[in-house]
This record gives structure tokens, sequence and C-alpha cells, in this order.
């Protein structure tokens, strides 16, 4: 599973993705936008051009894992 990392809403994807056994990562959401623009030769975001860029970027493995921190690192993270 890969994806842009969206403010909270990609956690659910994510966590769902991983307890059915996928692999998770993201993608940078900068080199989405570089990488749409070198593709495309077109720097306007659409829904129908991010996930053929998105994919391109998972095959190169230009990826980040998406890593699931324990209660105790959450609750560090909010302090």
């Amino acid at each position: 599973m890969i994806c842009e990392p969206t403010g909270q809403y990609h956690n659910k994807l994510m966590r769902a993705s991983r307890r059915l056994g996928f692999f998770t990562n993201f993608v940078n959401t900068e080199a989405v936008a570089k990488f749409r623009v070198v593709e495309t030769n077109d720097n306007n975001k659409t829904d129908q051009k991010d996930p053929r860029v998105i994919g391109t970027l998972g095959k190169l493995n230009k990826v980040i894992e998406f890593r699931r921190l324990d209660d105790n690192h959450l609750m560090l993270r909010k302090l």
C-alpha cells in the first residue's frame, strides 16, 4: 500500500493495510508534485494523474516506510 501522507486521514488506511499483511509506504508529497511535472509536463494536481505518479514512484522504490509507533511513543509525541 502506497499513499501520500494526508494529515491524519491516511492512518486508518495504513493500519488496516498492515493488519491485512500488506507492506505500507508513503511517497513524499514534494516528490509526487515534481515527478508529476516531469512525467506529464503539467504542474496541476489532479486525482487522475496522481495515482499513476504514486505508482511509478513505488516501482522506482522512492518510498518512505510507514512506521507504526507503540502507545508509549505516541504519548511522548503528544507532550
